[in-house]
């Protein structure tokens, strides 16, 4: 990951909105969840193409460092905010989880799942609570981390290097991640490029 920190909030925005160019959410989803499984695996991950999931970690990353920004800002975030007047929160924008929703199928891969009721209504509260997690620089290790033992034989929680609910901190962290920056381009970056 580049060590350089967004500048702005729209800097941050755009770099939710490239990720979501490249990756629809299910497919990043399972990249991600492939990626947790490899390096949590006893076997190394024998890939045709390592360099992709190399520039998944990357992308992943960049994602990463804009909603850290988001989450540090003090600015006022309406833009992704769902009101808790009933008849707004049924409002088609707000239940839309897909830019280009053609198929049932594709309304349901990009539902939230792991969010909390109040994430959903508010991305911004799971940024909060994903930089809550870690430091910046602690999440940048364990996306390395992921990335390392994905391709070795020894696993992610063995021999010390993290504990088991470390390991689930991080993946829940990260498919809140997923999950609160893609309603935040649905909601108000789709037409920010």
């Amino acid at each position: 990951m580049p060590q350089h920190q967004p500048k702005d909030a729209g800097y941050a925005c755009l770099a939710i909105h490239d990720f979501f160019d490249r990756y629809h959410l299910h497919s990043a989803a399972k990249e991600l969840n492939n990626i947790i499984d490899a390096a949590c695996s006893p076997h190394s991950w024998k890939v045709k193409a390592p360099a992709e999931k190399l520039f998944f970690i990357q992308q992943l990353g960049k994602l990463c460092k804009a909603a850290l920004f988001i989450a540090g800002t003090q600015d006022k975030k309406h833009g992704a905010i769902a009101g808790k007047n009933p008849k707004e929160i049924a409002s088609i924008y707000y239940l839309n989880t897909t830019i280009n929703h053609e198929t049932p199928i594709q309304l349901w891969q990009c539902f939230p799942r792991h969010l909390t009721l109040s994430q959903y209504y508010n991305p911004y509260k799971a940024l909060k609570k994903f930089a809550a997690y870690f430091t910046r620089k602690e999440w940048h290790k364990n996306l390395n981390s992921l990335f390392f033992y994905a391709f070795h034989t020894e696993t992610m929680d063995g021999e010390g290097a993290y504990r088991a609910a470390e390991i689930l901190i991080i993946q829940k962290g990260l498919f809140q991640l997923l999950e609160a920056c893609h309603l935040i381009a649905i909601r108000t970056c789709k037409n920010k490029k």
